[in-house]
């Protein structure tokens, strides 16, 4: 159950420029007045924070340094909360995420390389204020929806649990399914989001697990997100998960996920 103090956190708009990691406002409290935090991007794999997002109803514009490229809303999306999107210079990737309530989004842009726009990387945004709990507990349940550098799509269910009296959060990814071409639809190892500190609102960690099954090594990764909704009642993230495969390159799984109370 969670208790009737709070901390504020104010909510951020889509296109601005905030730096990552949240920040408490100059304004002097008392001991019994809300800490008020402003609401700032997590940006995992360090997306520019000039890139700007246009999301119209099939397409989405992105810019960035003078650049700008249209992304075309990609047919069949990986679930209800997550739309895909891809086209533009270099074959540029965007995958979108949303929790059902409508509190915050995620999103996972692929755009490098010399036909790119020149960025990369995650960002996640609250829509709403949000007030963390001083003290109780919750779980959340959600979904994961990841893609990798070789060429396939991630999929898997998310189960969080915050103690806000420890300030902390942790939780699992299972269920893992990978897709793509010639593999089916194999599985892989749960991945284990190891406890994080919550702080502002914000939390961050390590990654354990999450083998692919046809690989021998253990891979290493991380993970950040935000809590959103107005009682903290939802999260939002981003995970990165390196796949090591002896001698050959690594494999790197980037994703996003959300889950809710």
């Amino acid at each position: 159950m969670k208790m009737k103090h709070f901390f504020s956190i104010a909510s951020l708009a889509i296109l601005s420029g905030c730096g990552g990691g949240g920040g408490s406002s100059d304004q002097e409290t008392g001991p019994d007045d809300p800490l008020a935090l402003s609401a700032e991007e997590v940006a995992l794999l360090r997306m520019p924070e000039d890139v700007t997002f246009d999301i119209r109803s099939d397409e989405v514009w992105v810019a960035f340094e003078g650049l700008t490229t249209n992304l075309d809303l990609q047919p069949n999306p990986p679930s209800a909360q997550f739309r895909a999107y891809s086209g533009g210079r270099g074959g540029s990737r965007l995958l979108i995420g949303e929790t059902p309530s409508q509190t915050a989004q995620a999103f996972l842009l692929f755009s490098s390389g010399s036909n790119g726009i020149g960025a990369s990387g995650t960002r996640l945004v609250r829509l709403t204020d949000t007030s963390v709990p001083e003290g109780g507990s919750a779980i959340y349940l959600g979904e994961y929806v990841g893609s990798y550098s070789a060429g396939f799509n991630a999929s898997g269910d998310v189960r969080l649990t915050a103690d806000f009296g420890r300030s902390s959060i942790s939780g699992t990814i299972t269920n893992r399914q990978l897709e793509g071409a010639n593999i089916g639809g194999r599985p892989a190892e749960d991945v284990l989001l190891t406890e994080a500190t919550i702080i502002d609102g914000a939390f961050s960690g390590e990654t354990s697990g999450g083998r692919d099954l046809f690989l021998t090594e253990e891979p290493t990764g991380s993970y950040e997100g935000l809590l959103v909704g107005g009682d903290a009642d939802g999260a939002i993230g981003a995970v990165r998960i390196v796949h090591a495969n002896g001698d050959e390159e690594p494999t790197i799984e980037w994703g996003l996920f959300w889950a809710e109370e």
